[in-house]
């Protein structure tokens, strides 16, 4: 397959270099070549979103709870997730499509802007391949295929580091000016590429905080850097500034405003004092080594061969020459934007088990330095292999590392790299009958996006004996969210959780989900748990009062119980 990518390259390329005209021509030929790809790319994933058969995750369906009650900002989260779910459901409607049809685009919007940085860094040409191969690099990690096709927070902060990390670079390249910058208005249309750098970081912070480490490392670029420009980029910063505090103004309002819950979620994730955990804070336990280990492996795992491109980059580019200016700091970008994410969940996992996807942002910056590197090594590579091939079949000595014909790292990891994306995304494609086989079947996570159909069905028959007036409480956020969009009628479910003593939910802040309202005291209700050894009466009469509850079904693990005649919340009986 790769053989047949690269002669379509090279047809779609072919140029005389000694022919001006021609030459000129495909300075752009290569740049057409990365937009097509994108195009192509996008197009497949949204059918792909059209026809996966998955039903809704937990977050997703989270997500799109929120979107039916607009707020400035949710406990856990900012507000752009939902408020982009909600446009997307307004366009496709409400289903698994409507809720994911966002998911393809800001991929799409992700590899675009990873893309122009390549294309700027390489210049000319050169900056055309760096692009395809910037493409082709993102296309290669696995994680991003995920965020391509279930909408979550990640894919649209990916997005929004891409664009930062471009207005960023463009930002240092305009101060440079001449060839080195690419640019020669410097200072005067500086502040344009801070603008940008500054809305792309405070919209991503809408959707998810982590993209503030970027930002520090971004800005830690333009300071270190700083020698090497004509001209002040602090116009520029300071635009950044401005319209970055303007676009997260309504998620601190909304913080000021209740006692500041999403930095008291933060706080959790490592159980630090002032938290939102049951008590404040967690239980002190010790450090495991499988902490570490596990963050180490999942970065390595969820990019696979080509995080050995990557570095290669960040490498070989910070110690090139003066001459090779603007590729040195596409290197600084993509090292000083990675850095920070990478170190400060080393140091998380000092204290807990860091889920794969929270350094997602990392490998973000170093990808256009990659996609310059990429490109000069496999022209390197085929000018050996025609060199190779050009000697008589006895005399071709062995000049490889897996194969007889010449290979280079590079070279190697990029095919690979290719083949595991390509792997990997099948494999997102085939989870049921992936989940049936032996050996590997219990390692692939079905049951995220398949079982709540069934469940709801199920507690609807239960609610429909109860008659009119019967709501339906979840005991944790996640079952909660995948009821209120499996239930015929969508209706309002309550959530329980931390009644129950687990971390306070978006639930808890929304007036419409208040378990203490007067409104629903006398009413039966179905209550949803994961089954377990204490009777259902003792696991829901420590926050929740009925004047009886006995179990009605069971579904898998998960209990469907009747709470007849609700009595109210205790106060003080769950953790709050």
């Amino acid at each position: 397959m790769n053989g047949v990518l690269r002669r379509v390259l090279v047809e779609f390329t072919r140029v005389n270099t000694a022919d001006p005209v021609q030459l000129e021509a495909a300075k752009g030929r290569w740049w057409r070549a990365a937009l097509a790809l994108i195009v192509v790319v996008t197009v497949v994933r949204v059918v792909m979103v059209a026809v996966l058969p998955y039903e809704l995750a937990a977050d997703e369906a989270q997500y799109w709870d929120w979107s039916r009650h607009f707020s400035l900002a949710y406990h856990t989260k900012g507000p752009a997730i939902a408020w982009s779910i909600a446009a997307t459901t307004a366009l496709a409607g409400v289903s698994e499509f409507g809720v994911r049809l966002g998911a393809p685009l800001y991929a799409g919007a992700f590899v675009l802007a990873l893309a122009a940085l390549a294309r700027r860094i390489g210049g000319g040409e050169a900056g055309g391949k760096a692009a395809l191969w910037a493409v082709l690099l993102a296309l290669s990690i696995p994680a991003y295929h995920a965020t391509a096709l279930l909408m979550t927070i990640d894919g649209p902060m990916l997005a929004c580091w891409a664009l930062a990390g471009l207005g960023a670079y463009r930002l240092h390249a305009g101060a440079v000016g001449g060839a080195a910058g690419g640019a020669v208005d410097g200072e005067r249309g500086g502040w344009r590429w801070g603008l940008l750098f500054g809305a792309a970081l405070g919209v991503g912070v809408l959707f998810k905080a982590t993209i503030l480490l970027g930002g520090v490392g971004m800005l830690a670029f333009l300071w270190l850097l700083r020698s090497e420009r004509k001209h002040s980029v602090l116009p520029g910063v300071i635009a950044a500034g401005v319209v970055m505090a303007v676009a997260v103004s309504p998620m601190i309002v909304w913080n000021a405003q209740h006692d500041w819950g999403s930095v008291r979620h933060l706080l959790g994730h490592v159980g630090l004092s002032g938290s939102d955990l049951p008590g404040g804070a967690a239980k002190a336990r010790g450090y495991r080594l499988s902490w570490t280990l596990g963050y180490l492996g999942a970065l390595v795992a969820l990019a696979g061969p080509v995080v050995v491109v990557l570095g290669v980059a960040a490498r070989g580019a910070l110690r090139r020459k003066a001459n090779d200016a603007a590729e040195r700091a596409g290197a600084v970008l993509g090292v000083c934007a990675a850095l920070p994410v990478l170190l400060t969940y080393l140091v998380v996992s000092l204290f807990t088990d860091v889920e794969g996807n929270w350094a997602i942002g990392a490998w973000v910056a170093l990808i256009p330095i990659g996609g310059v590197v990429a490109a000069r090594a496999m022209g390197e590579h085929a000018a050996r292999v025609r060199g190779w091939l050009a000697l008589p079949a006895q005399e071709r000595p062995r000049a490889g590392i897996l194969r007889r014909r010449p290979e280079s790292v590079v070279q190697v990891a990029l095919h690979w790299g290719l083949g595991y994306g390509l792997v990997a995304t099948a494999g997102m494609c085939l989870l049921g009958p992936l989940s049936r086989l032996p050996v590997i079947g219990s390692l692939v996570p079905i049951e995220r996006v398949s079982g709540a159909r069934a469940l709801a069905a199920e507690v609807e028959r239960v609610r429909g004996a109860l008659g009119d007036g019967a709501f339906v409480v979840g005991s944790k956020y996640t079952t909660t969210a995948l009821l209120a969009f499996y239930l015929p009628g969508r209706p309002t479910v309550f959530c329980a959780g931390s009644w129950l003593g687990d971390r306070r939910s978006a639930y808890d802040t929304l007036s419409v989900t208040d378990l203490g309202a007067v409104g629903l005291l006398g009413r039966d209700a179905v209550l949803v748990d994961h089954a377990g050894r204490t009777p259902v009466g003792e696991r829901w009469g420590g926050a929740l009062r009925f004047e009886s509850v006995e179990e009605a079904a069971k579904v898998g693990r998960v209990a469907v119980s009747v709470g007849r005649g609700y009595v109210g919340a205790v106060k003080g009986g769950g953790a709050r």
